[in-house]
């Protein structure tokens, strides 16, 4: 089964995220300062210092990203040969095939933004995380989660055989 566009959309989003922070973070580099905050805890001070030129302490988001994007891919490739584990009606298996779909894309972007772009920014600017966007982040990331669990359900339910 093709993707949906609602699925191509966000793997597009993902990756022109994840390339626009590399692009961003290269062309900072040279105003970075030599010793750089990598890592913030609850109070918004560092908890993790790093020097520039340490590249792994840098790239640590942007590896992270990468790996998720690539393992998204890889899971969204091969759920199509999976065979759902319980007795469905085939338009059942499909739609909820894609239904999870969605569920690992969107999932793929809030992380995509999360670690490439907010944390990225947080590097160049060297400053925290706004705590309560971040609580609103992630309750939007969990309502929308919960919400897409709550249709798969649904579909279970509806296109179940007997």
């Amino acid at each position: 089964m093709k993707r949906n566009s609602f699925n191509k959309v966000i793997t597009i989003v993902s990756w022109t995220i994840f390339i626009f922070s590399i692009v961003r973070i290269l062309l900072s580099y040279q105003s970075l300062p030599n010793e750089l905050g990598v890592h913030f805890a609850s109070d918004g001070t560092f908890d993790v210092v790093s020097n520039k030129s340490d590249y792994f302490m840098i790239g640590y988001p942007y590896i992270m990203t990468f790996v998720i994007l690539i393992i998204s891919e890889i899971i969204i490739l091969c759920l199509d040969k999976i065979k759902v584990g319980f007795k469905i009606t085939k338009e059942g298996s499909l739609k909820v095939k894609e239904l999870i779909k969605i569920l690992i894309n969107i999932t793929k972007l809030c992380y995509t933004i999360y670690l490439s772009f907010i944390w990225s920014e947080c590097m160049i600017s060297q400053v925290n995380i706004n705590s309560t966007f971040m609580s609103i982040f992630v309750i939007i990331y969990l309502i929308i989660v919960v919400i897409n669990f709550m249709l798969i359900f649904k579909n279970i339910i509806k296109y179940k055989n007997s």
